[in-house]
Formats: structure tokens, sequence, C-alpha cells
């Protein structure tokens, strides 16, 4: 350890680096350290591990020099000094240096070795580096084909930053309050997006809306029924009347009715359907109280469920100028691209694991080939799968392609022919990946791989014709491999990545290891985009589609992104993140892995899925992107470079964000509309009945107004109804003896009467003990003695009046209240009840009418 630290002297840290670093994870024998060196002494224990002796001079010099411009991680890591447990883990950290076991150390066993270095055994997750500025996201880790190493890419946050994880797009990347056409399934809807917020107080706003216009759809209903009703109707009729003028509400009315349609139907009374009349009273009690039903079950249905109805999303129009997609060279290898691919393979393997059951077997399907899985043995299992999806255009966001559709096919079996067992190693299982003795893939077996979280490999053609020819169809092939051979299992396990054998000698801790020779997922994958009738392989050929209304821009970008399968360029970006049985294995950072709950469908089902919602997600992961000025100008798809200025079409898509609620703008203007027209309406009406006065004003005898209404006193004025049929007014009658002149305390044009103490109005018992009685109204003191309402009562007769009842005489005549004995004898004549105009001398323009049983002749 005193060499170790001596002969790497400590040195001035470098400024970091603006590139990705990489330094290699292997460990072995004794490795370059140069007198003067950077020094080891508070540097992460990863820089120890890019001393291999496997691999080149050059290597190891630019990489220990890589790892010298890092910044020095906090003082309680450094491995030269500390915490006061740091003897344990500079001695750990030491042997992996030296690439032997140092039995010096009071270190002995595997176990003991981990816990006192689990940073070391942990290089790839060095999280103690955020106080500098630095984090982990997830490691990326490829094999090279010439000389078999593996990479860590650490990554510093300022670039990661540019495309933050988990978050919707800025707020600065789309439009609010701005009109645009929402592409939909079948077309487009005209559209307009509110803020989260905002779109709450909306949705209370239309709730509100639909209350009112139901409201005011029910009184002008009420408004019209009581104009357009005929001059001459019963008694009965007239109670119907007069119930849906005074009510105030639906509810309200729907109870009233109820109550007259079943005192029409003679359910609750003496009475039974004999007469036509009462058939057409009946039928037009159901009618309207049914009416009414349908109003207040509308009303209530609308306010609840209404604004759901035109919320039709949570979409926005993008901004142009806040787009940024690096262009083809930097987009398949540069540091922006891999940034931007990162974060999005990030979210979207993220996604897999809420909206999987959200997505469905019917829109993303993974199947098992039962045949080639029934095809293996036990020592060589056998699986196949096959997947298909489509995404639409306006699932991509995309305005006027809503016949464009992207068709996604393809299929994977496992393949044990490319196991190389010509060069048969210890350390080491050769790959030669379709048969391409320049394709070899090397899985490192030796005791620090085991110790590293596996990983999958993704492999394409090396050919470059070749990969160009399956560019241009749109049928790529890749192979996957995961490099999980030899690592330790806490369980059996027998799918072919996790086939498990037992640990010679064995471990009481660790029983099983997963085999060598695990075999490569072969797999192809075809892409095909249709519009119409018309169909393209390969998004290398997007742009001659036709006729196809999206913009060029989007169309290169849709290209760039999936000229290779997106499976293949989330497994590369999301690195160990893509496994999702190494990610469910408890122990897995350190290489160890449960075998009985492993399965090569799980991992391959997560991925697809993941490729699904990466490829919905491909435009809207342009907004997330913070580029520097330098890059927006020079290296951005969307952005002119000659001409300064965002390309044409660059806006052509809306983005999904649950920052936003869109509405649709057509039925928000409709129901505004509806809205206002039934307030003009109801505010006029309220007007007319407040200013409108007696057509007869000024006349002082019937025979005056027509020479042919001479004999009849029939009120033609259909807006004194409204008045004349209102509560008060009805008690005003009551005052009236039914023959048409107005009282001279309480005027037919009075909205109240008189105070009068000697005339009160007051509610009496029903003289002839009626058990029924609804009540009496007593309008004269003398009322109040029996004697002497039987000697009014005399006197009127004697006069020869054609009807002595008042509004309340006839309720009692209604309903059974015998008042009289003639109410059933009037109510089968040809009898009516009419509004009488008001006749008397001194009428004036805001007098009212007279309601009269009237008798022609």
């Amino acid at each position: 350890m005193h060499r170790l630290v001596t002969l790497c002297r400590p040195a001035a840290p470098r400024a970091p680096k603006a590139q990705l670093r990489s330094i290699g994870p292997f460990i072995g024998p004794r490795g370059l350290l140069r007198p003067g060196g950077c020094g080891l002494a508070g540097r992460p224990p990863s820089c120890f591990l890019a001393l291999s002796p496997q691999l080149p001079l050059d290597k190891r010099s630019q990489w220990l020099i890589d790892c010298c411009a890092e910044p020095p991680s906090p003082p309680d890591l450094h491995v030269n000094g500390g915490s006061t447990n740091e003897a344990p883990r500079v001695a750990a950290c030491q042997a992996a240096v030296n690439g032997a076991w140092p039995m010096e150390t009071e270190i002995r066993t595997p176990t003991e070795w981990r816990l006192a270095c689990r940073l070391c055994a942990r290089n790839r997750r060095v999280e103690a580096w955020v106080p500098q500025g630095w984090f982990q996201v997830g490691v990326h880790q490829s094999l090279d084909v010439n000389i078999g190493y593996q990479r860590t890419i650490l990554q510093q946050s300022p670039a990661m930053n540019r495309a933050s994880l988990y978050v919707s797009p800025p707020s600065s990347a789309y439009s609010v309050l701005k009109p645009f056409e929402m592409p939909v399934s079948n077309g487009s809807i005209w559209a307009i997006s509110f803020t989260a917020k905002n779109g709450q107080i909306v949705n209370a706003s239309l709730s509100v809306i639909y209350t009112f216009i139901f409201a005011w759809l029910w009184s002008l209903v009420v408004a019209a029924t009581i104009y357009f009703a005929p001059h001459r109707f019963s008694r009965r009729r007239l109670v119907a009347l007069v119930a849906l003028r005074n009510t105030s509400s639906p509810l309200s009315a729907l109870q009233a009715l109820a109550n007259f349609t079943t005192e029409s139907m003679g359910c609750f009374g003496p009475r039974k359907l004999k007469q036509a009349s009462a058939w057409r009273d009946t039928l037009f009690g159901l009618l309207f109280a049914a009416l009414c039903f349908i109003v207040i079950i509308g009303g209530a249905i609308m306010g609840v469920f209404g604004p759901a109805f035109l919320q039709i999303g949570n979409v926005a129009p993008v901004k142009g100028d806040a787009l940024f997609y690096p262009r083809a060279s930097m987009a398949l290898s540069g540091e922006a691209g891999r940034n931007l691919r990162g974060a999005a393979s990030l979210r979207a393997l993220s996604s897999v694991q809420v909206f999987s059951d959200a997505i469905g077997p019917d829109v993303v399907q993974v199947t098992v080939d039962e045949g080639i899985a029934a095809s293996g043995s036990p020592e060589q299992p056998m699986y196949g799968l096959n997947y298909r999806y489509k995404i639409t255009g306006p699932e991509l966001g995309l305005k006027g392609a809503s016949d464009l559709t992207l068709s996604v096919n393809g299929a994977c079996r496992t393949e044990y022919g490319w196991l190389d067992t010509s060069f048969p190693g210890p350390d080491v299982d050769n790959y030669t990946i379709f048969g391409d003795p320049n394709n070899i893939l090397a899985i490192g077996l030796g005791h620090p791989y085991r110790t590293f979280q596996p990983r999958a490999t993704f492999r394409m053609v090396r050919n470059n014709e070749t990969r160009l020819a399956q560019a241009r169809s749109g049928n790529f092939s890749y192979a996957v491999m995961l490099t999980s051979a030899l690592h330790n299992s806490t369980s059996e396990g027998t799918d072919p990545w996790y086939l498990t054998e037992r640990q010679q000698p064995e471990d009481l801790e660790y029983p099983y290891r997963i085999k060598r020779g695990r075999p490569v997922l072969s797999c192809w994958h075809q892409d095909t985009w249709s519009c119409g009738e018309r169909s393209v392989n390969g998004s290398y050929n997007l742009k001659s589609l036709e006729p196809l209304q999206v913009p060029q821009v989007l169309r290169d970008v849709l290209g760039i992104a999936l000229a290779n399968p997106p499976i293949q360029r989330l497994g590369e970006d999301a690195g160990t993140s893509a496994i999702l049985s190494v990610q469910l294995s408890l122990n897995s950072k350190e290489g160890i892995l449960n075998a009985q709950q492993s399965s090569i469908h799980q991992d391959m089902q997560r991925l697809i899925l993941a490729s699904y919602i990466s490829t919905l997600n491909i435009l809207g992961d342009t907004t997330r992107f913070n580029p520097s000025k330098e890059e927006f100008e020079n290296s951005n798809w969307f952005h002119n470079r000659t001409k300064s200025m965002q390309l044409e079409g660059a806006d052509g898509f809306v983005v999904f964000t649950p920052e936003v609620t869109t509405f649709s703008l057509t039925g928000l203007i409709v129901a505004a509309c509806v809205a206002a027209v039934l307030l003009v309406m109801k505010v006029a009406l309220t007007l007319k009945l407040l200013f409108h006065r007696n057509i007869y004003a000024g006349l002082y005898d019937v025979d005056d107004i027509d020479p042919h209404l001479s004999m009849s006193p029939i009120n033609k004025d259909r807006w004194a109804r409204f008045r004349a049929f209102s509560a008060i007014h009805l008690l005003r009658n009551t005052y009236e003896d039914g023959s048409g002149v107005p009282a001279k305390d309480w005027g037919c044009g009075d909205g109240l009467p008189e105070p009068r103490e000697d005339k009160p109005l007051l509610l009496v018992r029903c003289k002839r003990g009626d058990s029924g009685c609804a009540g009496h109204i007593a309008t004269q003191p003398g009322l109040l003695d029996e004697g002497r309402e039987l000697q009014h009562r005399r006197r009127r007769r004697r006069s020869k009046l054609n009807s002595i009842s008042t509004l309340l005489g006839e309720s009692d005549g209604q309903y059974g209240q015998n008042v009289d004995n003639r109410t059933d004898k009037t109510e089968s004549s040809v009898t009516a009840t009419y509004y009488n105009e008001c006749s008397s001398t001194g009428t004036t323009p805001g007098e009212n009418a007279h309601i009269t049983d009237y008798r022609p002749g």
C-alpha cells in the first residue's frame, strides 16, 4: 500500500473535460503507475481499475490520464486517509489493483472483501460525486470487438440536465390560450389549451353554465306553455298552468305536476276517468312531468359530466423555437445525441412500470413462439417470441397525419450455434454474431466480471453495405446477449439466459451460478409506414411517402430517430437498467441474481413496451433538451443555419403534458352561444313581463273593445296571463267577486294590498268539517261569523250574478271541498275559466286581468 501511494504522488486536479469519460472497470495484476503521476489519494476507486494489463498500453495511459482529470472525491471517500474505518477499504482496493487476494490483510473471505470495499465493488455507482457536480444515472457498458473490454460511461450533470428526467416539457416549449388543430384518429379537432389550474376554473365554469342552461330552458318552456295555451281551457288545466307559473325550479314543478296528474287520474279521490277533459288533463300532466324529469336529469348529468365531454386531452401546440434535435452525425454518435437518447430511454423504461397495464395486449402484442420453445432440451432450453405494434400519426402528435400509421413487426429466437467452441478459454466465451468472423462478442467470465451487474449487449450487422440495405428496406437484424454467465444466484433457474448449475465447491451463501455458454437472442425488426393505400418500408423512405401532409423537417427527424430498431437503441442507452430481471434481484449490483424469478420473456417484453413508449415520444423529447446557443444555432435540425431561423413546419406537432388541459374550442363556443341566447331570451322575457301594460287600458266598457267581442269578455292579451297566474294576484282575486271588477283597496295593478286591519286575510276553519279541506282564506271580518256569511251569500244570490266563486271557491270545487254542490255539474257542462279584461272605470295600463267562471249565454 505504501508503494501504491508513493508511486502516484498527489498532483493538482485538472479541470473536468467536457466529453464523456471512459474508464475500464477491469482489474488485474499490477498496472502502470508512473512516478509523478496524478496521485490516487482522493480519487474515486474506479480510477484504480483503469490499470488492467489486459489492455493496450496506450489505452491504459489515456484512461489513467482521463481519470486523473476527474475531480477528487470527498474526504470521507479518500483512499489514503479519511474516515476511521478506511484501512480495510484501502487494503481491499489495493487487492483490486494488484489483481490478487492480499493474504497479508485480515480480510479472508469474499464476503468480507465486499463488505470492506463496497465502493470498489460498486465502482459503477459513485454517488459521492454529487457535491462535486457529478452523478451517476446508470451503467453504460459495452464490449469492444477486438480487445474485449468494458467501459463505464460517467456523465457530467450539466450535460444530463439538458434532458431532464421524469419531467414534462417546460412551459416555454408550448403555447396555451392559442387555438390549434388537435390531431385525432379521424381528422382534427379545433381545440384550445389552458394551464392545469385554469383548466379547473374552466371546468367549474362549464358546470355552472350547464346548470343555468337547463334552468333557463325550463323557464322558457313554461313561458311558452302559458303563452300558447288556448283561451278556452278547463278549470283543472288552469290549476296545472298556475302550478307551472309559481314553481321556482324544475324539481318543485315536477312535484306539483305529479300531484296534478294523480288527482286527474283519480288515484287518490272519488273521481274517475269518465270525461274526455280528464284524459286530456292527465296526458298534459304526464307529458310535462316527463319533460320536467328530463330537464332535471339532463341538468344534473351535464353539470357533472358536461365539462368532461368538452375536455379532449392534455396536449398543447409546440413552439418551434423551443425544439432541438441534433443533426444526423451528432444524433447517432455525438454527445448531444447520446444525452438526448439516454434520458428518453430511461423515461421510457420507467413509464413501462406505470403504464404497462394501460397499454394492454391489444396495443402491443408480445407472444411466445411455442414451437421454438418445445424444440429445446433441459441442457439447451429454447425461447422464441413475436411482437407487433402500431403507432398512428395522431399518437405521434403530428398534425394533418390522421391516415399515417407505423406498423412494427419483429421476432426473436435463442441461438446456441454462434458460441465459438474452437477457441475455448477459462475466462471468456466468444460468440460469432450472425456467423460473421468480424463481429465477435466476447463475454468475460473472470472474477471481476462476476461482481459487475449483468447487462444486455446489442449488436447489429457489421457490414456497412448490409446495414445500409437494411435501413432502406426497414428490415433490421440485431442480436441481444446478456452477460450473466457464471454469476452467482440465490436460487435455481431453468430460463435460457438464467440456467443454473451447482457451485463447485459448494457455497452456502450462493449455492447456484449461471452456466456458461448462454445463448444469443437473434432478432429481426420490420418498420412499415403507410398513408391511405400507399406504404413504404423503413423510416429512411418516409420522405418519399405521398400524399402525406407532414413537413419535411419532421419526416427527417423521424427517419434519423428510427434509423435503427428502437429496442436496440434503447437497450444500449439504458445500460443495466434495461434488464428487468437484473433490476428485480436485490443484490444485482454486486453481480448476484435470483434465477428463479428471472425470465428472458419479461426482460424482452419490458424492452418492447419501452420501445413503443419511446417511439411515441420521439417528437416530444425534442422539447426536453436545453442546448447551448452554439448548439442550437449550428447543430439543430430544426434550425436553418443560413437564415438563422427555424425551418418551415417545425411546429407541425403537439406535445402531451399533464400540465395543461385541452378543450374542444367548438364545444366551448357552442356552450357559450347557447347560454348567451337563452340568457338574452330570459332577460327579454323578464323585461317584457316587467313593463307590459294592459292593452285594454282606458276602455270603460267591454262593448268598446271590438264589435265582434261584444258578447264575449275574453281577454286576448296573452301576456296578461303571467301576472294573473302569479301567486300574489291569485290571492288578490279573493278580494274580487268574480265579475272582473277590482277591489278598491287592492287594485288589479297593485302588487301589494293597502294595510287595512278591518279587512284581514286569515286562514279559517272549514265550516262543514271536511277532513280533506285544504284551508279557507277569509277576506272580510264578517266571514268569520257564520250567520253573516249566510246573509252575504243570500244577498249575492239575489243579485242574480252569474258567478259568485272566487279563486278560493274554485279551489274548493276542484278538490272536492263541497263548497258548492254544482262542482261536478259545472265540470261536465260546457264551462270554461276565463280571465277578463279590466273593464271598470279608471283602469290604468298597469292593471291586470281578472279570473272568472263564465258561462256563455
